[in-house]
């Protein structure tokens, strides 16, 4: 007995000391913990939500995490999922994963304390779902302090991305995402589901999905609280399946089914917050662009589609989208439980049935066929089984009238997944074996069954017997509802448009053009229906293209609004049913106050478009204890201050207007009853803004001033403020009266570009302006030019020619360029400057002289070198010889006088001489008709003989022009700074008929060309095109220019110099590559070189610079010799074009056409030719895949070929590509296998991927901050001290994207600029494959 007593006693004693020796040991382990227990507190709940539940958390160990490598080893150690139950784990740094192979740590179930630092360069992309930092996080998990940088955009199934958690069922703290997320369906900024608490989280960046998309969560079915999202969502087109062109904008008051519009892979379920949310959303905020224009379905500043609880929200994002658009929610879709009928899931149990014998036969027949088609069969098969089992659910459900949403949530999800993998599996078949191809038709039918049954059962469960219970007990109801929320965005979308939500109804999850498909079979159903909006602000400008905008709802099916209050404008461009509440109502408006500008076709009211009749189940709508104050600026028919329409229940609605009856042009005493702007003002419940109006001044979207007033005010001049200035712009109020106001009123800034040049009205005989002023002035600014000036003009060895006083328009500026057309060559130009004739040095541009002027007034002297040379020779002769004559005759008098002196007369008088005096005027006269003669035969002999020649080289043209039939060969020597451009073109005429047809055969390819239309050999027309030329023009031309130019002639070579415009004319011919750098004028010298009097070769000379910024140097010859007449034959479908063909062409022959016929024609021509040929046939069963090198070589004889095969040559060839289509740098190459199928996968996803490019669409903000950015680092190109100024950049239009840059000079704009930024722009943008177009416009154009 003492021993056993000893044993016991020992026994305990060790029993005691276990717990001291576990202590010791925990104590001597630094990076371990005592155990402890960590509860989570309570967080402030909002009104309406009950308070999350706290659970005890035990930690046994903190992990620190310091780089990469931890962060990796915690993921490894995270694959199980019990593994980090006990956990704190510690971020002690910033962490970059660039360069890591990281994957997502799948699950989490302990305390991750980020402290505020940043993992960075996280880089998902390989087959994860769900993807993000974190895969799953359990409902004991908590996340604190974290924010994360990267981008998440997974592979193959891609559900479930989020920035930091793909599902989130534990709690997210005060963390934060940057960058990129990329998924299907259920992503999000933060975590792509959410089914626990996020709290305090934000993200920014880009994010794009399919299926529900959120800023913070994809899916929420748990809480949201204080979040904010910066990110853009699906910004860009991510459904490159549809074709804009084709979306039908318009859709059937009768809510009948739409047809024919395949949109079951648009996006929809987007929203800022959630993309689809049957949780709560409280106190949390948006401000990041939504959506693409015409594209996507439920948008909402907040949720795309909601049947939880929204509460204090507020969007002030842009939203854009095709149908079911909000500034809060989208779509508020009704809290519903549905109960399908036994018929119906028997029905559908028969249809799964027969779908799985065909799937197993075709399983069967493919089973040697490709790795793409099994995987497509194996896809259909586990949906298949997942709706099999969901059924099964169901039906055990309905035997005891349970609703179970999982399993209809899953039946859903498995048809909408068979649907997809059935296309998937057509495409992957093609047109392979028969008996494969006929089990994928019997397939694709089968599953067209199974989805017209399944969307019949759950519409039908929802007819007839739904209960609307939105009226009573709001503060019960906690699903299907928007509280407090206000929007100060801008909303547009095509369809259902509205300033808080886009429709209040059912969504049908197989169409989402549809809201209620038909359906006509009797089953049982039961559900609640519950759809509130509660006292919500919309402030922001509701847009839609075609019908349905409303204030706070576009279209109103059923529900609630109460207490909500809408502003701002709301439109229809091109629609029906808009109101400053509701566009269209089948529910209950109530207690709702509209102060907004409404604008549309028919069915426009103050509350609402229109509400809807009784029916025969006795629901109508119901309009009561509303009041409006609206501005209708546009309608056709149904218009009213309350209701466009008559239709429903309207009591005690009341408004204020002079102008708009109640409902539909009549007015009812409390019903729709008009009351005084002050009588209103009594109302206890009016809000601030009915009580007051405000007047505000606008410019460039910011409010300058803003003033309130008192109905029935108005203001003078005096209350105009000062328009902010803009860069290259004057700017004016859109009007100046403010009389009798009694709405809001916005006066406008608006912007107009400075006029850069005014002309005089004084015009030369040849009508162009004697005067243009360069500067900035405004539309009704003019020049003022009168003749003389203050002051005499004296200078010694001048002709003073004209005097001008110039008066300029006051535009801010201290000088102005002046351009002035002298009358005479030599002129030289003074202005006065403080009393003085000063000279100035003008530059030439063409004929016009230019120079800078200083002052508002500016006179002018234009004066010419008094006569020199042969000229002042000629008169001093003159002078001489008639001196000289004058000299001789009284010398010649005075002898006669000595020699003769008369002996005096008997009566003592001097004798008379007779005829003296005639004789000596006839002397003079004599001189001075020598003189002129002399005179003349100077001045009259060189004008005679230069016409004898101009008309020798005009017969010798005209002879040569009047030909029915030429032939001659073209030759041009072009030189642009340091690059030559050589080329040489046969050149014939010859008739078809009885019209002039021009045949130019250039580097292999041949032309013609009659009445402006030039025509392939094929007998395609097109529009002629000045990048090339009919050059057979040249001969015409210069015959036309011969009798202004100068000629002289040497020895059968005429030469012909050409001055002005008229040279740039032929130099436009002969360089068309570069026409539009030319200057406007120049010179050229033209050599017309004969033989026996007829023409055998023409010779352009002539060199300058180019119009461009930098000044380009450039010179040309050209050579035109004239060969003998050969018969020229033109082809068939030319010929039946130029005689029979009607139509005038559309297509102009661009600049690519012509790069595209002259590759082909330098492929035809060259000698040897090399080709890399790939052969490729898919018969069925049998493919053929062969590679070779091909080689050609032509000789006098014959034609001999060479085949050399070769397969390792896909990069020289490659190379070869890049080097040929170097003017398509951005296009991808991809080389395929038919015989092994390599990287056919890849060839889709290209396509898609080039398509969707062609059709981005980049916000004008963000081009513009890369305008900035470009400008900054390389400046635009200047000239004389004037630089390029780029005042904007917008995208006008896609497919291709079309970019225009507004600047103050298009000719400053080198083209070389433009190249530089369209490569800034690809940097920026992925545009593989598509082409940029870059046009040019002057402020004003």
């Amino acid at each position: 007995m003492k021993r056993k007593l000893a044993a016991v006693v020992m026994t305990l004693v060790l029993l005691l000391g276990l717990p001291f020796r576990a202590f010791a040991e925990e104590t001597t382990q630094p990076t371990q913990t005592a155990q402890t227990t960590e509860t989570q507190p309570e967080e402030t709940q909002p009104e309406e939500t009950q308070p999350e539940e706290t659970q005890p958390i035990e930690i046994r160990e903190t992990i620190s995490i310091s780089i990469a490598e931890d962060l990796v080893a915690l993921g490894e150690n995270c694959s199980l999922d019990t593994w980090s139950l006990d956990k704190r784990v510690v971020l002690e740094a910033d962490i970059s994963l660039r360069g890591v192979d990281f994957e997502p740590i799948a699950t989490f179930g302990g305390i991750f304390e980020g402290n505020g630092h940043v993992i960075s360069d996280l880089n998902l992309t390989g087959d994860f779902a769900p993807a993000g930092l974190f895969g799953i996080v359990q409902s004991t998990g908590r996340i604190r302090n974290l924010t994360v940088e990267g981008t998440v955009e997974p592979g193959g199934e891609g559900s479930n991305a989020g920035g930091i958690v793909g599902e989130n069922y534990g709690r997210l703290e005060n963390c934060a995402f940057s960058g990129s997320v990329t998924g299907k369906r259920n992503t999000g900024g933060i975590a792509g589901s959410n089914y626990g608490t996020l709290n305090g989280c934000s993200a920014e960046g880009k994010l794009t999905g399919s299926d529900r998309t959120g800023g913070i969560a994809g899916y929420n079915d748990g809480k949201i609280i204080s979040c904010k999202n910066a990110m853009s969502i699906n910004t860009e087109s991510v459904d490159p399946t549809i074709d804009v062109t084709e979306l039908d904008l318009n859709f059937n008051l009768d809510l009948g089914r739409k047809a024919d519009l395949h949109v079951s892979d648009a996006a929809s379920d987007t929203g800022g917050i959630a993309g689809y949310s049957s949780g709560t959303i409280a106190a949390s905020g948006n401000t990041g662009t939504i959506g693409y224009p015409h594209i996507g379905y439920n948008l909402g500043g907040i949720a795309g589609r909601n049947c939880g609880f929204i509460e204090n929200c507020e969007n002030s994002g842009s939203l854009m989208g095709r149908k079911d658009v909000g500034g809060i929610v989208g779509q508020i879709e009704p809290h519903v439980q549905t109960l399908l009928s036994q018929d119906y899931l028997e029905t559908l149990s028969k249809q799964f049935e027969s779908l799985g014998n065909l799937v197993s036969r075709a399983g069967s027949n493919g089973a040697a066929s490709g790795g793409n088609i099994q995987s497509s069969i194996q896809t259909l098969t586990g949906y298949q089984s997942s709706a099999r089992s969901a059924i099964d659910d169901l039906v055990e459900s309905a035997k005891n009238q349970e609703f179970n949403q999982d399993a209809l949530s899953s039946l859903g999800d498995s048809i909408h997944g068979m649907v997809n993998a059935g296309g998937g599996l057509e495409r992957s078949v093609g047109n392979g074996v028969s008996t494969l191809t006929d089990d994928v038709s019997a397939i694709s039918g089968q599953i067209q069954s199974i989805s017209k049954t399944f969307a019949l059962a759950t519409e039908d469960a929802k007819k007839d017997t739904v209960t609307d219970i939105s009226a009573v007990d709001l503060s019960d109801i906690a699903d299907g509802r928007v509280a407090g929320c206000t929007n100060n965005g801008t909303v547009e979308a095509d369809l259902n448009v509205g300033g808080i939500t886009g429709t209040m109804g059912l969504e049908s999850s197989v169409d989402p053009e549809d809201d209620r498909p038909s359906g006509s079979l009797t089953q049982r159903r039961r559900y609640e229906l519950k759809a509130i909006v509660d006292d919500c602000e919309n402030v922001g400008i509701v847009t839609a293209k075609r019908s349905y905008a409303g204030g706070i709802c576009g279209r109103m099916e059923l529900g609630l609004i109460t207490d909500s209050r809408g502003y701002g404008r709301i439109s229809s461009e091109n629609g029906d049913y808009v109101g400053g509440i509701a566009g269209l109502t089948g529910g209950t408006v109530r207690d709702s106050f509209a102060k907004c500008t409404l604008s549309g076709n028919n069915y426009v009211g103050g509350v609402v478009g229109s509400g809807i009749q009784e029916d025969a189940s006795g629901d109508s709508s119901t309009v009561t204890g509303c009041y409006s104050m609206v501005e209708v600026t546009e309608y056709k028919q149904f218009v009213g201050a309350v209701s466009g329409g008559n239709a429903g229940v309207f009591t005690n609605n009341y408004f204020v207007s002079d102008t708009l009856a109640g409902i539909n042009r009549v007015s009812y005493a409390s019903v729709a009853e008009p009351v005084t702007y002050e009588k209103m003002q009594r109302l206890q419940s009016l809000p601030q803004s009915l009580r007051e109006l405000t007047l505000r001044f606008v410019a460039d979207g910011k409010t300058v001033k803003s003033q309130s007033f008192h109905y029935g005010d108005s203001f003078d001049d005096s209350v105009f403020p000062d328009i902010p200035q803009k860069e290259g712009c004057y700017a004016r109020w859109d009007t100046r009266e403010l009389n009798d106001l009694r709405f809001d009123t916005v006066v406008t800034a608006d912007y107009l570009p400075y006029i850069t040049s005014l002309n005089a009205q004084e015009k030369r005989s040849d009508g162009r302006p004697v005067f243009f002023v360069q500067g900035q002035f405004q539309e009704r600014d003019a020049i003022d030019a009168e003749r003389g000036a203050s002051i005499d003009f004296h200078k010694e060895g001048l002709t003073q020619q004209e005097q001008w006083t110039i008066t300029i328009p006051a535009d801010g500026l201290e000088s102005h360029t002046i351009r002035f057309l002298p009358s005479q060559e030599n002129t030289q130009l003074y202005v006065l400057k403080n009393g003085n004739w000063m000279k100035v040095h003008p530059e030439t541009m063409g004929t016009y002289l230019c120079f800078e002027a200083v002052g508002a007034q500016v006179e002018l002297t234009a004066a010419v070198p008094m006569a020199s040379g042969r000229t002042q020779l000629l008169l001093i002769a003159a002078g001489l010889v008639v001196l000289a004559v004058l000299a001789l005759c009284t010398i010649r008098i005075k002898r006669s006088r000595k020699k003769n002196v008369p002996e005096p007369t008997p009566d003592g008088k001097k004798p008379r001489k007779r005829g003296r005096k005639r004789k000596i005027i006839a002397a003079v006269l004599i001189a001075t008709a020598l003189v002129l003669a002399v005179i003349a035969f100077f001045f009259i002999k060189e004008p005679v003989e230069d016409l004898g020649q101009k008309l020798q080289v005009y017969d010798i043209l005209k002879t040569y022009v009047d030909q029915d039939q030429q032939h001659m060969s073209l030759t041009v020597q072009a030189q642009i700074e340091n690059k030559n451009a050589d080329f040489t073109a046969d050149i014939a005429t010859t008739q078809a008929g009885t019209k002039q047809v021009s045949v130019i055969t250039e580097n292999g390819r041949c032309l013609y060309y009659c009445d402006s239309v030039v025509y392939l050999e094929s007998g395609a027309a097109f529009k002629l095109n000045a990048a090339a030329p009919d050059y057979s023009q040249l001969a015409p031309q210069l015959l036309s220019l011969c009798q202004s130019a100068q000629v002289e002639p040497v020895d059968g070579v005429y030469t012909v110099t050409v001055d002005g415009e008229q040279a740039m004319a032929l130099a436009k011919l002969l360089l068309p590559s570069v026409q539009n750098w030319l200057p406007q004028t120049g010179r050229l010298t033209v050599d017309v070189i004969t033989r026996e009097d007829a023409l055998t070769q023409i010779r352009f000379t002539g060199a300058g610079n180019l119009a461009d910024s930098v000044k380009t140097p450039f010179s040309v010859t050209a050579t035109v010799d004239v060969l003998p007449v050969e018969k020229v034959s033109i082809p068939s479908q030319v010929n039946t074009q130029l005689l029979f063909g009607s139509t005038a062409p559309t297509e102009v022959y661009s600049d690519q056409l012509i790069q595209l016929i002259q590759a082909w024609a330098d492929l035809e021509t060259t000698n040897p030719l090399g080709a890399q040929v790939t052969l490729s046939a898919d018969l069925g069963s049998l493919s053929i895949e062969e590679s070779f090198q091909y080689y050609a070589w032509k000789t006098e004889t014959a034609t001999v070929s060479a085949v050399e095969k070769d397969d390792k040559t896909m990069k020289e060839y490659t190379d070869k590509l890049k080097v040929d289509f170097s003017f398509m740098s951005y296009v991808p190459f991809l080389f395929i296998s038919a015989k092994t199928g390599q990287r056919v996968d890849k060839m889709f996803p290209l396509i898609n991927e080039v398509a969707a490019n062609s059709r981005l669409r980049i916000p004008t903000g963000r081009l513009n901050d890369l305008l900035s950015y470009a400008t900054a680092r390389v400046q635009p190109p200047s000239d004389k001290g004037k630089r390029l100024k780029i005042y904007y950049m917008t995208q006008a239009s896609t497919q291709p994207p079309t970019f225009v840059c507004f600047c103050n000079s298009a000719e400053l704009f080198h083209f070389s600029y433009q190249r530089y930024l369209e490569n800034q722009i690809r940097e920026t943008y992925n545009l593989t494959g598509t082409p940029i177009r870059l046009l040019i416009r002057e402020r004003g154009d």
